[in-house]
Protein backbone atom coordinates (compact mmCIF):
# COMPACT_ATOMS: atom_id res chain seq x y z
CA UNK A 1 0.00 0.00 0.00
CA UNK A 2 2.86 2.60 0.68
CA UNK A 3 4.54 1.93 -2.87
CA UNK A 4 6.93 -0.22 -1.59
CA UNK A 5 7.94 -3.49 -3.03
CA UNK A 6 8.91 -7.03 -1.01
CA UNK A 7 10.97 -9.12 -3.72
CA UNK A 8 11.45 -12.75 -3.40
CA UNK A 9 13.73 -14.32 -6.53
CA UNK A 10 14.05 -17.77 -6.85
CA UNK A 11 17.33 -18.86 -8.28
CA UNK A 12 17.81 -22.85 -10.01
CA UNK A 13 21.19 -22.73 -11.01
CA UNK A 14 23.56 -25.22 -12.05
CA UNK A 15 27.34 -23.91 -10.86
CA UNK A 16 30.98 -24.95 -12.16
CA UNK A 17 32.81 -22.07 -11.86
CA UNK A 18 33.02 -18.35 -9.79
CA UNK A 19 32.82 -16.85 -6.79
CA UNK A 20 29.41 -15.22 -6.61
CA UNK A 21 26.45 -14.48 -7.53
CA UNK A 22 24.89 -11.09 -7.77
CA UNK A 23 21.45 -8.68 -8.81
CA UNK A 24 22.75 -5.50 -10.84
CA UNK A 25 20.05 -2.52 -9.23
CA UNK A 26 20.99 0.60 -11.11
CA UNK A 27 19.78 3.81 -11.63
CA UNK A 28 17.59 3.52 -8.35
CA UNK A 29 16.54 7.29 -7.41
CA UNK A 30 14.66 7.29 -4.52
CA UNK A 31 14.49 3.73 -4.23
CA UNK A 32 16.28 2.26 -0.94
CA UNK A 33 17.00 -1.58 -0.33
CA UNK A 34 17.31 -3.32 2.53
CA UNK A 35 16.42 -6.32 4.23
CA UNK A 36 18.70 -9.08 1.80
CA UNK A 37 18.65 -12.60 3.17
CA UNK A 38 19.52 -15.29 1.33
CA UNK A 39 18.88 -18.76 1.56
CA UNK A 40 20.35 -22.11 -0.14
CA UNK A 41 18.15 -25.21 1.25
CA UNK A 42 18.12 -25.23 4.67
CA UNK A 43 21.27 -22.98 4.81
CA UNK A 44 20.58 -19.20 5.70
CA UNK A 45 23.54 -16.82 4.45
CA UNK A 46 25.06 -14.45 6.83
CA UNK A 47 24.17 -10.38 5.80
CA UNK A 48 27.45 -9.21 6.27
CA UNK A 49 26.28 -5.56 5.22
CA UNK A 50 29.03 -3.93 2.86
CA UNK A 51 30.19 -6.78 0.30
CA UNK A 52 34.09 -7.27 -1.23
CA UNK A 53 34.18 -8.81 -4.64
CA UNK A 54 37.73 -9.10 -4.21
CA UNK A 55 37.06 -11.47 -1.01
CA UNK A 56 37.57 -15.41 -2.17
CA UNK A 57 35.35 -17.60 -2.39
CA UNK A 58 36.36 -19.68 0.77
CA UNK A 59 35.69 -16.23 2.47
CA UNK A 60 32.01 -15.19 0.52
CA UNK A 61 30.77 -18.87 1.02
CA UNK A 62 27.68 -18.34 2.93
CA UNK A 63 27.80 -14.70 3.21
CA UNK A 64 25.67 -12.19 1.49
CA UNK A 65 25.90 -8.37 1.31
CA UNK A 66 25.63 -5.13 -0.74
CA UNK A 67 28.34 -3.97 -2.86
CA UNK A 68 27.82 -0.08 -3.32
CA UNK A 69 28.72 0.92 -7.55
CA UNK A 70 28.79 4.02 -9.06
CA UNK A 71 25.94 3.51 -10.88
CA UNK A 72 23.97 1.65 -8.41
CA UNK A 73 24.50 -1.72 -6.03
CA UNK A 74 24.62 -5.26 -6.19
CA UNK A 75 22.94 -8.00 -4.18
CA UNK A 76 25.28 -10.37 -3.79
CA UNK A 77 26.24 -13.66 -2.30
CA UNK A 78 28.47 -16.21 -2.46
CA UNK A 79 29.21 -19.72 -3.80
CA UNK A 80 29.61 -22.76 -1.97
CA UNK A 81 29.90 -26.01 -3.79
CA UNK A 82 29.56 -26.04 -7.22
CA UNK A 83 26.60 -27.86 -8.82
CA UNK A 84 22.79 -27.25 -8.60
CA UNK A 85 21.71 -24.81 -6.30
CA UNK A 86 18.14 -22.73 -5.30
CA UNK A 87 18.96 -19.83 -3.89
CA UNK A 88 15.89 -17.92 -2.35
CA UNK A 89 17.01 -13.95 -2.58
CA UNK A 90 14.93 -11.74 -0.90
CA UNK A 91 15.08 -7.68 -0.58
CA UNK A 92 12.82 -4.77 0.28
CA UNK A 93 12.42 -1.53 -2.23
CA UNK A 94 10.86 1.09 -0.41
CA UNK A 95 9.48 3.82 -3.28
CA UNK A 96 8.98 1.34 -5.74
CA UNK A 97 5.85 2.54 -6.77
CA UNK A 98 5.94 6.52 -7.92
CA UNK A 99 2.73 8.58 -7.78
CA UNK A 100 2.06 10.83 -10.37
CA UNK A 101 0.01 13.71 -11.21
CA UNK A 102 -3.02 11.19 -12.76
CA UNK A 103 -1.79 7.78 -12.39
CA UNK A 104 0.76 5.34 -10.15
CA UNK A 105 3.50 3.56 -12.07
CA UNK A 106 6.38 0.60 -11.19
CA UNK A 107 8.98 1.18 -13.83
CA UNK A 108 11.83 -1.15 -12.99
CA UNK A 109 14.68 -3.46 -14.52
CA UNK A 110 14.00 -6.91 -12.64
CA UNK A 111 16.28 -8.98 -14.86
CA UNK A 112 19.20 -6.90 -15.67
CA UNK A 113 21.65 -7.92 -18.77
CA UNK A 114 25.20 -8.78 -19.20
CA UNK A 115 24.82 -11.64 -16.49
CA UNK A 116 27.61 -13.66 -16.22
CA UNK A 117 24.89 -16.46 -16.89
CA UNK A 118 22.54 -15.76 -18.72
CA UNK A 119 18.78 -17.09 -17.71
CA UNK A 120 17.04 -19.89 -19.66
CA UNK A 121 13.90 -18.82 -18.58
CA UNK A 122 12.14 -16.10 -15.90
CA UNK A 123 9.10 -15.65 -14.72
CA UNK A 124 7.67 -12.99 -12.89
CA UNK A 125 4.63 -12.30 -10.33
CA UNK A 126 3.68 -9.15 -9.52
CA UNK A 127 1.19 -8.16 -6.55
CA UNK A 128 -0.76 -5.12 -4.62
CA UNK A 129 -1.72 -5.82 -1.02
CA UNK A 130 -5.53 -6.07 -0.71
CA UNK A 131 -6.38 -5.11 -4.32
CA UNK A 132 -6.67 -7.51 -7.55
CA UNK A 133 -4.53 -5.99 -10.45
CA UNK A 134 -6.98 -6.34 -13.40
CA UNK A 135 -7.68 -4.38 -17.18
CA UNK A 136 -9.98 -2.56 -14.79
CA UNK A 137 -6.91 -0.53 -12.80
CA UNK A 138 -3.82 -1.49 -14.42
CA UNK A 139 -2.02 -1.28 -17.67
CA UNK A 140 0.83 -3.64 -18.12
CA UNK A 141 4.46 -3.41 -20.73
CA UNK A 142 7.31 -5.40 -20.98
CA UNK A 143 10.70 -4.93 -22.37
CA UNK A 144 14.18 -5.97 -23.00
CA UNK A 145 12.88 -10.04 -23.63
CA UNK A 146 11.09 -12.73 -25.96
CA UNK A 147 7.61 -13.38 -24.09
CA UNK A 148 4.66 -12.76 -23.15
CA UNK A 149 2.81 -10.57 -20.30
CA UNK A 150 -0.65 -10.00 -18.73
CA UNK A 151 -3.06 -10.35 -15.96
CA UNK A 152 -3.27 -14.07 -13.98
CA UNK A 153 -4.24 -14.59 -10.13
CA UNK A 154 -5.00 -11.24 -9.42
CA UNK A 155 -1.78 -9.96 -10.23
CA UNK A 156 0.32 -9.42 -13.25
CA UNK A 157 2.89 -11.80 -14.30
CA UNK A 158 5.56 -11.90 -17.22
CA UNK A 159 7.31 -15.02 -18.58
CA UNK A 160 9.90 -15.36 -21.19
CA UNK A 161 9.45 -17.65 -24.11
CA UNK A 162 13.23 -18.44 -25.61
CA UNK A 163 16.63 -18.53 -24.19
CA UNK A 164 18.12 -14.82 -23.08
CA UNK A 165 20.68 -13.20 -24.74
CA UNK A 166 23.74 -11.38 -23.25
CA UNK A 167 21.17 -7.99 -23.76
CA UNK A 168 18.46 -9.34 -22.71
CA UNK A 169 16.66 -7.97 -19.52
CA UNK A 170 13.14 -7.83 -17.84
CA UNK A 171 11.86 -4.08 -17.24
CA UNK A 172 8.20 -3.89 -15.97
CA UNK A 173 5.78 -0.55 -16.93
CA UNK A 174 2.71 -0.95 -14.76
CA UNK A 175 0.13 2.21 -14.46
CA UNK A 176 -1.91 1.62 -11.60
CA UNK A 177 -5.58 3.86 -11.24
CA UNK A 178 -4.98 6.33 -8.19
CA UNK A 179 -6.72 4.51 -5.17
CA UNK A 180 -4.58 1.61 -4.91
CA UNK A 181 -1.37 3.12 -3.56
CA UNK A 182 -0.16 5.77 -1.62
CA UNK A 183 3.16 6.31 -1.96
CA UNK A 184 5.11 8.95 -0.35
CA UNK A 185 7.32 9.03 -3.95
CA UNK A 186 5.73 11.80 -6.02
CA UNK A 187 7.12 12.89 -9.20
CA UNK A 188 5.34 16.57 -10.60
CA UNK A 189 5.01 14.68 -13.93
CA UNK A 190 1.85 12.83 -16.08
Amino acid sequence: KDGSATVNEIWDVDTDEGTEWYLVRNNLGDIEISGLSVRDGALEYVNVGEWDVDWSRKKKEGKCGINYTSSGLELCWGMSEYGRHSYDVSYRMSNAVKSLNDYDILHLQLVSPGLSSTPEHVEVSIKAEEVQLDTTNTRVWGFGFEGRSGFANGGVFYESSGRFRSNSSVITLLRFEKGIFASSSVRDMS
